[in-house]
């Protein structure tokens, strides 16, 4: 991804992110643009040792979803973006060396035009996702950071906790809504 940062006061800042992707596997590969967003952040009169900030934001899709390989649709992993757009809200406490971040993403309007289906392909690892539809995430991020004593380096170590609020589902071959069993639930990345 690419991110472009303005500040516009003491206080205040935007930010807009463009993601590309690169998927390569045993259905081919494909590029392609995914996301944008766009994120104010708006920081509170901070005291000496707390500083609190508010982010906002939306994020949207520049592929519905469906992109295909010599006409046979992709599962979701192949593609580049989920096709929502999406609400973005959060909190940030900076404490001394420390940050503490919580979040929410919602998927407001699905755009999602996907076409894939585990029983057409010619591999079963990976589930149905004919007009995926996702649920919403929450995050708690905390990260550590660390400055060189020269001031060149700084080094943030952090540990990102990310729960998928309800399992995702897809339609079937009977113009059903039917769940991805396992697609919700809790995953823990380090960073």
């Amino acid at each position: 991804y690419i991110t472009y940062t303005r500040i516009f006061s003491k206080r205040f800042a935007m930010s807009t992110k463009v993601t590309y992707s690169s998927a390569d596997g045993s259905l081919g590969n494909i590029s392609q643009f995914g996301d944008g967003y766009l994120i104010g952040n708006y920081h509170w009169k901070s005291e000496k040792t707390a500083k609190w900030s508010t982010l906002f934001g939306l994020k949207f899709p520049f592929t519905n979803s469906n992109q295909k390989i010599k006409g046979n649709a992709l599962p979701i992993a192949y593609q580049s973006s989920l096709g929502t757009i999406d609400l973005i809200v959060g909190t940030n406490l900076n404490y001394k060396k420390w940050d503490f971040n919580i979040g929410l993403q919602l998927p407001a309007i699905n755009n999602n035009r996907n076409a894939y289906f585990k029983e057409n392909s010619v591999t079963d690892e990976f589930p149905s996702t004919n007009l995926f539809e996702r649920k919403p995430d929450a995050l708690f991020r905390t990260t550590y950071t660390y400055k060189m004593s020269n001031n060149k380096f700084v080094f943030k170590p952090n540990v990102l906790f990310l729960y998928h609020l309800g399992e995702d589902s897809y339609e079937n071959t009977l113009g059903n809504r039917q769940n991805i069993d396992g697609s919700d639930g809790l995953t823990i990345n380090g960073n």
